[in-house]
């Protein structure tokens, strides 16, 4: 619910003639900031985990780094509606969360020539990709985090790593996209069993050996984390923070899970003391509330109806 009604927040302020993080940086910088204000007035962070200029810049990346996502499913369902209904266009099938004004800009940007051009080299880079996977538009995050939110709470690494590179067809459903994904998950659990470490939880270290080494500060399969908050310059894990202690959680680990992967940073005002990754969650109403008396009636309905929100 904390992430349908951050989506929500965004649409509600989402500056019309807009169809792209770029357009919106240049049109209206201020929106980013509207959006978390907004949120924050129902959600907060957990001080024993996170600063408020952490959690503010972690709602930050999430937003940005899901925007695309989110806008390439409404344009793969507006898509599958056009077909079943022959002759219409994108302005015909404006979702009732969506502003007019937005909707009409992204109707004529993903018929555009820009677009075009766009969505054919992102194809080609995919068909390049070394080491293919089939989770989708849907990052790798993105499916740990779903995991946990039907697990309460908990990860299992080697559960993720299969759905995200095993097919989905039918007749070839469970088997691996590759003999390479297949290896290296093989490899990983050998790993991961040598250093006597459980392969279920998030082993960075192990993953790192596994995939071959980092790539520009880049950590394959973990695009949020940097390979510089992993290893000091001296080549060892960061230390503690100050008040963590060695049995408390370290940096490494609070890195490890990002804010939006974890329920304990970012919890409903209102939890139970004691209980931080308890989601003692606001009537949806509350929230709903608040978007009505903007008079954009149109985006209560997602959270009324619980309508498909790809946040």
């Amino acid at each position: 619910m904390a992430l349908r009604n951050l989506l929500a927040a965004m649409h509600m302020f989402w500056p019309d003639g807009c169809a792209r993080v770029r357009e919106i940086d240049r049109k209206s910088p201020g929106f980013w900031n509207k959006c978390i204000d907004e949120f924050l007035r129902y959600y907060t962070y957990d001080p024993r985990f996170s600063t408020e200029s952490e959690a503010r810049a972690s709602i930050l990346a999430h937003m940005r780094d899901n925007l695309r996502r989110t806008l390439a499913d409404d344009r793969e369902r507006t898509d599958a509606r056009i077909v079943e209904a022959a002759g219409t266009t994108y302005v015909d099938h404006r979702p009732l969360y969506m502003k007019p004004g937005v909707w009409s800009r992204l109707a004529e940007y993903w018929v555009s020539e820009e677009f075009k051009k766009y969505s054919a080299a992102g194809k080609k880079a995919r068909q390049a990709v070394k080491l293919p996977h089939t989770s989708g538009a849907r990052s790798f995050d993105r499916r740990r985090r779903d995991y946990m939110e039907s697990h309460d709470g908990k990860l299992d690494e080697l559960v993720v790593y299969k759905d995200c590179h095993t097919l989905k067809e039918n007749e070839r459903k469970g088997e691996w996209i590759t003999e390479d994904a297949k290896l290296i998950i093989e490899r990983y659990i050998s790993i991961c069993i040598k250093k006597g470490l459980d392969p279920k939880e998030t082993q960075i270290h192990c993953w790192i050996e596994v995939v071959g080494g980092v790539r520009k500060n880049m950590i394959p399969g973990h695009p949020h984390l940097r390979v510089s908050d992993v290893y000091e310059s001296n080549g060892h894990p960061p230390r503690p923070r100050k008040g963590e202690g060695s049995s408390g959680r370290s940096t490494l680990a609070r890195l490890q899970d990002d804010m939006f992967m974890r329920s304990r940073i970012v919890m409903i005002k209102g939890a139970l003391p004691g209980k931080p990754g308890n989601l003692l969650r606001i009537a949806p109403t509350k929230i709903v509330g608040i978007i009505a008396t903007t008079n954009l009636n149109l985006l209560i309905n997602p959270l009324v109806r619980n309508l498909p929100l790809n946040v």
